[in-house]
């Protein structure tokens, strides 16, 4: 059945084939691309920046705490009031943290932690403002009574907003890992399955190149032998294919 089709049809079907094949792999190849830009995208302009913010407050908060601890320590009144200005310019760096940071929250997990964390540190600056005023009438002398306070509660409050700070960031960062094992798999995925749809292709493209020869050399073969005898004489051979509309039955009719 295949030897009525022409040639020409048969090279126009392989085309066709070996082009559905390559805009196949060309649109899926897109689409991975895609996924992976859009993963990219994800981590640049979303968990990463959170990170570095995060990263930012966090060293604002352990300066903050270092510096009640320097108030304590500092025994002139003046190295307090020095040590309290500090402290001014340490709050205000942070609340810019804070400002930004609260603008590149997405999910509700992630705002539930800030919150708490929020909660717990705003607690915590309230009780360092009652260890700063002990430490300051201590002045000359040590500051028992603001140590004992920062001790036993003032200081545990501190290291629980730092923990649920940490849990913010490792949940960013759990985000941002994430995101880029999704754009590692998607790229894997595309780089197997790209492959195999090449290799597909080019089994295909060289199974059917080779009948596509075979069939042509067998058509032209069937018209030419018989054709030789009726050269050489035997008017008994048959010419195959005559009124064939292909380029074969075109050979056979002349």
């Amino acid at each position: 059945m295949l030897s009525r089709i022409s040639i020409r049809s048969k090279i126009t079907i392989v085309l066709v084939i070996l082009l559905v094949a390559m805009t196949g792999m060309g649109l899926f190849a897109i689409r991975q691309m895609q996924a992976i830009n859009a993963n990219a995208v994800d981590i640049q302009t979303n968990w990463m920046p959170s990170v570095r913010v995060l990263g930012d407050l966090r060293a604002g908060v352990i300066t903050y705490r270092n510096v009640i601890r320097e108030h304590m320590l500092s025994e002139l009144i003046e190295e307090k009031l020095a040590q309290e200005k500090t402290l001014e310019t340490v709050v205000e760096a942070n609340m810019k943290a804070r400002q930004t940071y609260e603008k590149m929250i997405t999910s509700p997990e992630e705002r539930a932690l800030y919150n708490e964390w929020v909660e717990t540190w705003e607690s915590y600056k309230k009780g360092t403002q009652e260890v700063m005023a002990l430490s300051r009438k201590a002045a000359g002398s040590y500051p028992r009574e603001a140590h004992d306070l920062n001790t036993t509660t003032v200081n545990l409050i501190g290291i629980k907003s730092d923990n649920i700070l940490k849990k913010d960031i490792d949940l960013n960062n759990k985000g941002a890992d994430l995101a880029g094992q999704e754009a590692t798999n998607s790229y894997n995925t595309a780089f197997m399955l790209v492959a195999i749809m090449l290799g597909a292709a080019v089994l295909i493209g060289c199974v059917v190149g080779f009948y596509l020869v075979r069939d042509v050399s067998r058509g032209i073969t069937s018209i030419v032998t018989p054709m030789k005898a009726l050269g050489e004489g035997d008017l008994t051979a048959v010419v195959p294919h005559q009124g064939e509309k292909t380029e074969i039955g075109t050979m056979a009719d002349t």
